[in-house]
Formats: structure tokens, sequence, C-alpha cells
């Protein structure tokens, strides 16, 4: 589907309200089970994962993940009491002045205006009144990176295993991908790690309450409950892919736009049109042979 600003302003709200609720049903539960405790009584409450961070958000580009920030600014730091930490080394290391010199197309515009680097990864802690960048990756509510900021944190050892870094990923509840048709002229092979990392059980405890972690973390079943949102302007099969390998209990759906006829409908002079079928045994060649048929061929119609 077309990724303007109106979805990054959907997701971005339904993320922060996700995690919002999840902090105030947990605030709740802190003072039941307080209130309990001191009644000698015993009640189960299930309301955590392993870790904190419950969204991560996977962009292509900085300046993808600067417009991101600035959404969530916008819904979140409307309240003049609302506090940003860290808000000028933000814009700093990831906000880029463009020069508008010279016409662009709209989309070429929206890539590609302001930092293009693509590798990063940094926490968001989220609060009613505050919101702090460059948060500790296991203190911080939202994860924000690139494909390659993921395969950088969790790179392979000598020996093919993962560092042992990367549980901050294991209680992922939301997973974001936005313009992942940019990735396939990155490395896709960035986004199959990455896949292969979120949602594993972790190396470490690190302080993690096991009395309130849900069952379907424990049972190693979070991949059926994640929510995984994927944005596309077009599919491919690497994408189809990714798409099928979901499998959430609660089913997954996929949306596919139907666009008005283009202008060649509306050409006044008849415009000839030929389509030549060619074989190819081997899909690899697919594109020389396409352009070979295309020097030598085509232009006899002429």
């Amino acid at each position: 589907m077309n990724n303007d600003d109106d979805v990054i302003n959907l997701y971005c709200l339904h993320v922060s309200n996700h995690i919002l609720r999840n902090r105030s049903i947990i605030i709740k539960n802190n003072q039941r089970i307080k209130k309990n405790s001191e009644k000698g009584d015993f009640c189960e409450i299930r309301d955590q994962g392993f870790t904190r961070p419950q969204v991560l958000i996977v962009l292509p580009m900085r300046n993808a993940a600067c417009r991101v920030v600035n959404v969530l600014l916008d819904l979140l730091a409307s309240d003049s009491n609302f506090i940003v930490r860290n808000k000028k080394r933000f814009f700093e290391d990831f906000h880029e002045k463009v020069d508008h010199a010279g016409e662009k197309p709209a989309d070429y515009n929206f890539l590609f205006d302001g930092n293009k680097d693509d590798c990063f990864l940094f926490g968001i802690s989220l609060r009613r009144k505050s919101l702090t960048l460059y948060a500790n990756c296991y203190k911080s509510d939202i994860i924000i990176a690139s494909p390659l900021g993921i395969r950088t944190a969790t790179a392979r050892k000598a020996d093919g295993s993962f560092k042992a870094d990367y549980d901050f990923l294991s209680s992922i509840e939301i997973l974001v991908l936005d313009l992942s048709d940019v990735y396939l002229m990155q490395n896709w092979a960035h986004v199959k790690i990455l896949f292969e990392c979120v949602n594993q059980l972790p190396k470490e405890t690190r302080e993690t309450d096991f009395s309130r972690i849900k069952h379907y973390f424990l049972n190693n079943l979070a991949t059926k409950y994640r929510q995984t949102l994927i944005f596309s302007r077009f599919i491919t099969p690497e994408i189809n892919n990714l798409f099928n390998r979901v499998d959430n209990y609660a089913g997954k759906i996929k949306l596919i736009p139907h666009y008005p006829e283009g202008s060649i409908c509306h050409v006044v002079n008849r415009v000839q049109q030929i389509f030549r079928r060619f074989s190819c045994e081997d899909h690899t060649c697919l594109s020389d042979q396409r352009f070979s048929l295309f020097i030598n061929e085509a232009f006899i119609y002429f």
C-alpha cells in the first residue's frame, strides 16, 4: 500500500496507545498485588514479558526514523509539561538539511530527503509525562532500528552463533516493517536475520519476575501472538514469503489497493503496443535475456 504520512500517523498512534495502556495495567496490578500481600492473599497476574521493549519499528534510513519520532512527539508532547529528553542530540544525529536545488519526483523526495544513513538502532522510553530518546534497549518501550542496525547488534560470531545481546527483542508484541520494498534495494538477508532474532527465548534472566510473565512467552509461542504490520509500495516474492511466515493465531490479512486506469487509456492518438513472449530456463538470467531481446529485435517493429 502507499506509505504516506497518514499511514505513519496511524501506526504511531496504535503503538503509543498500546504502550500507555499496558503501562496503566501494570501500575494497577502493582497496587493490587501490594494490597493483597498486606492481607496475606496470593493472586496470579500475568501482564509482562521477559524484557521491557514491546514494540519494534523497522525503517530503512535515518530520515524515515526522524519522521516517525516527529509524529510521536506531535502525538504525545502536545502538553507544555511533557518532557522530551535527548531531543537535541537526536536531531543532530538524524536530521539533515536538504538542498532542494533542482526538481525531483515526489517519491524520490520522500525516500531521500534528509539523512540517508542506513545503520542505526536506538530505544525510546515512554511515560505519560515524558519521553526519553536514546534510552537503554532494556529500559525502552520502543526500539527503532534499520535492518542493518539489527544485524550489527546481533552479528554472528566466527562459529556461526549469535551474540548474546539480542534478548531485548524477546518480548516484542508489535513489529512494524515500514517501507519494506526499500529493504530489497539494501540487503534482504538482514531482514531474514531480524526475524530469526525476534521473540526468541532470552539467554539471561535480567532480573525478570517470572511470576508475572505471560504464558505464551513462557511457552515460546510469542510469534503467534505478535502483531506484525508490513507496509510496502508493491508486492514481491520476498515480501510475500515474509507475509506467509507470519503465523498468528487470530489469522492475517493482506490489503492491496486498486488504482484507477492509467493515463495511457486516455491517449488521443492510438499507441501501438507490442508484447513479445520469450522463454527463459534460468530465472537468474531473466533480466539479461530481456535486455538482449530488446536491443536485438525490438527495433524491427518501428
